[in-house]
């Protein structure tokens, strides 16, 4: 990987400081050969690695991205809880923000990091493409900030599922009658992109796995304080961290600073990210690093996992080389549900303002009245990405009906927006915004009544992060500003959700999308969609060249009548 360091004036970006850095990264995308647990698959990689190279820079700084894309097929990296103020096309949501990058094509992504610092993470929002391996760690570091708790060394630590099969067959599967909606099944759990007892899951005849693999170890110092910014780059499963022996402070969520809360074990769900801080104060030996799949998420109807946890050594160094005295914590989670949101409270205390209006969401998952593959619906509309005409540029083009089958919502407001999810699935989704922090004021695990349930909203420092589970059955409440002009999706995180369709765009100020400076080379990506021969068009025409464009999934998207649940407050 190389990178560049390039400084910028701070004035010219709008930062504070003196001086900013551009820090540049050539990133080349392939497939090749991987055995991440020991058995040996086709994999997708950047610059050769699975996980990719992990970015890090200080809040203010400016990242650009190179990709090559050297795939046979098209690709997009999303910058996972970036918020694109100001180039909203640079989120990489091929179908929402942009076209993708052609298979042999290349792209630069240029965006600000101003505001922001934290854990976050990037990865591949074509298809499925994420689960096969493009994932990676971004590490926004504030040197001037206050810390929670002090710490001597940080380690970055993505936890996930893993498959022995290519995402595309799976999701080929999953897509259709036969499946009967039920999501694949991983084959193991990872702890930094490694693991073990790869060989005792789905291994078809004839093909390689080492049996003798082992998962990466972590080295502990005693005395030391060891800050972890732990990342789920699941596709599907909810995880339950823990270090034997340990005590974690947790100190981080999504990038928010959080005023320390002790505990055994945490609960991350895909797309999540939270910052935990360790003290090296056991007995020198080794101690067994947890990754436990919450099962009780995945248990439903044949889907089950493999291999459900993943054991990572961590080594006091000049220890006794034994496990012996490593003892696993005996309290137990809610089975599928975040930590606590009202006592994860803000290190820097915000208040959530009024919102200005309120958008209410209710999804479930059955049937297509056409095919009869089960999807899943929000509003009555079932999501699919059309690559040739994304949101983004239809708005930009001042073309909104290319979007007509979308379920689009334009806040009619540049103020702060009430968002209601209700989830009619008996199964908990981690729903992700994207551009934007939000205030996570409530949820329950039963039917929302919004006189009951209101009363009991946290407004005086909410937890704020952009990731929030909404439990099975139930419902989550959160509050973000409209004012970062774009197209935002909003959606589940588990990846074979968002490909059956548990996706809604939300724009923000869609006056001044015609109004922004987006790149000749965005644009360019978008080439054959060819906007200029529609300009002037009737709609009859305008809906013909979408129906003749390529989405994800042809034939997949059925929309019935369309209810957006909005109301000013």
């Amino acid at each position: 990987m190389k990178l560049t360091w390039v400084l910028a004036v701070a004035a010219g970006l709008g930062l504070h400081g003196v001086n900013a850095a551009t820090k540049v990264y050539n990133f080349t995308i392939s497939s090749k050969t991987i055995a991440p647990d020991g058995y040996s698959r086709d994999g997708l990689v950047i610059n050769g690695q699975y996980p990719g190279p992990t970015i890090t820079v200080n809040t203010g700084d400016t990242i650009q991205v190179h990709v090559t894309n050297n795939l046979t097929e098209p690709t997009a990296l999303h910058w996972h809880g970036m918020y694109q103020r100001g180039t909203p096309w640079q989120d990489g949501t091929p179908g929402v923000t942009q076209c993708p990058i052609p298979a042999g094509g290349k792209y630069t992504y240029t965006f600000s990091t101003a505001g922001q610092s934290g854990t976050y993470w990037y990865h591949s929002h074509y298809m499925s493409q994420y689960v096969d391996g493009l994932v990676g760690a971004l590490i926004i570091k504030d040197p001037s900030a206050t810390s929670p708790l002090p710490y001597d060394e940080e380690i970055v630590i993505p936890l996930s599922d893993w498959y022995h099969t290519q995402s595309e067959d799976l999701l080929e599967h999953y897509l259709s009658r036969a499946s009967k909606g039920e999501e694949p099944s991983p084959d193991n759990a990872l702890i930094g992109g490694t693991g073990s007892n790869g060989c005792t899951g789905y291994v078809p005849t004839g093909t390689s796995c080492n049996a003798n693999h082992t998962t990466k170890s972590y080295s502990f110092t005693a005395g030391k304080r060891y800050k972890l910014r732990l990342i789920n780059t699941s596709a599907f499963a909810n995880f339950w961290f823990s270090i034997d022996n340990h005590t974690l402070a947790v100190v981080e969520a999504d990038g928010t600073d959080l005023n320390p809360q002790y505990v055994h074990r945490i609960p991350i769900n895909v797309g999540q990210r939270y910052s935990v801080i360790v003290q090296a104060n056991q007995k020198a030996q080794k101690y067994y690093m947890r990754a436990q799949m919450d099962t009780a998420c995945l248990d439903l109807g044949e889907v089950i996992a493999k291999e459900s946890l993943a054991l990572a050594p961590v080594i006091y160094k000049g220890g006794a080389n034994t496990f012996n005295s490593s003892v696993d914590w005996t309290d137990q989670l809610v089975d599928c549900q975040d930590l606590d949101y009202t006592v994860l409270r803000p290190y820097h205390a915000q208040a959530a303002p009024a919102a200005a209006e309120q958008i209410t969401l209710s999804w479930d998952f059955h049937g297509d009245p056409v095919t009869n593959i089960n999807r899943a619906f929000i509003n009555n509309v079932s999501w699919v990405a059309n690559f040739s005409y994304p949101t983004m540029m239809n708005e930009y083009y001042k073309m909104p009906d290319l979007s007509y089958d979308q379920l689009v919502i334009r806040p009619n407001t540049s103020d702060y927006v009430e968002v209601v999810l209700v989830n009619n699935d008996l199964n908990e989704h981690p729903f992700h915004l994207h551009g934007h922090t939000f205030y996570v004021l409530g949820w329950g695990n039963d039917t929302y009544d919004d006189a009951t349930d209101r009363p009991k909203f946290n407004t005086k420092n909410p937890l704020r992060r952009d990731t929030s589970t909404v439990p099975g059955g139930g419902w989550t409440v959160f509050r973000y500003k409209a004012d970062n002009t774009g197209v935002w999706a909003l959606h589940c995180h588990i990846e074979w959700h968002v490909e059956a369709g548990l996706l809604v765009q939300l724009v923000d100020q869609s006056w001044k999308i015609p109004q922004l400076n987006i790149t000749n080379d965005a644009l360019a990506l978008c080439a054959a969609s060819n906007y200029s021969h529609l300009h002037g068009t009737s709609k009859t025409a305008v809906t013909q060249a979408k129906k003749n464009a390529p989405t994800s999934l042809k034939n997949a998207h059925r929309k019935r009548s369309v209810k957006i649940g909005r109301r000013m407050l």
